[in-house]
């Protein structure tokens, strides 16, 4: 099934670009879907160039003078701070899907819940789960800063846009800053959801009917 995704040209100068990373860490912050320094932001500019948050920094005090800018190879670009140390997965999805021109990452407590348990959120439970964030893979752990991580979710690239990243948190995507963020913003609403639905019995999955609907809505 294919995600709702807004139509237009998502891809940003340099300048503002820049700017909306740091809108966009700044909010995974204020909103509590990271802390201290965890979680990682980039966006592809209309050259193909990528800006990302730096290395080892709390995202509430980030600055456009901290980001970094690269090339798909990984080439510094532009800045004085080593990027994050998750850059090549970011950098992946950008090779991988000509889409995709933002990529989020946070550890939000719900999400990072049912990926520290091993356990995939169940699909299809909510409408707006169904449309905007379409089969949430659960990917297999791979070590947070090397390739492993970037190997383990290789193969999910293609097909999804959020994902739970087992024992360490969650990632989405999107055709610009604003949707990526928004996504992980529902990705965790809905985990919260599917969480406290357990106490009244469980999550109620709709039926094929009411999903076959949804997948046809423009």
């Amino acid at each position: 099934m294919s995600r709702q995704e807004p139509v237009g040209n998502r891809i940003l100068e340099q300048d503002e670009l820049a700017h909306s990373v740091v809108r966009v860490a700044r909010r995974l912050y204020e909103r509590r879907l990271v802390a201290g320094r965890q979680g990682n932001v980039s966006a592809r500019a209309v050259d193909g160039t990528v800006w990302l948050t730096p290395a080892s920094m709390c995202k509430g005090d980030v600055t456009v003078e901290d980001l970094v800018r690269l090339d798909l190879d990984g080439t510094v670009l532009q800045g004085t701070r080593a990027p994050t140390s998750e850059r090549t997965t970011h950098l992946e999805f950008y090779r991988q899907r000509p889409d995709v021109n933002a990529v989020v990452h946070g550890h939000p407590m719900y999400c990072t819940a049912f990926a520290a348990a091993g356990e995939a959120l169940p699909v299809g439970v909510l409408p707006e789960a169904v449309v905007t964030l379409g089969e949430i893979p659960l990917v297999p752990y791979g070590t947070p800063s090397s390739a492993g991580l970037t190997g383990a979710i290789h193969a999910y690239i293609a097909r999804h846009d959020c994902f739970l990243l087992a024992n360490h948190g969650a990632l989405a995507v999107g055709a610009d800053l604003d949707i990526a963020v928004d996504r992980l913003e529902q990705l965790e609403s809905y985990a919260a959801v599917i969480w406290h639905a357990r106490a009244l019995g469980g999550a109620k999955v709709l039926g094929e009917v009411e999903l076959e609907a949804l997948r046809t809505l423009d």
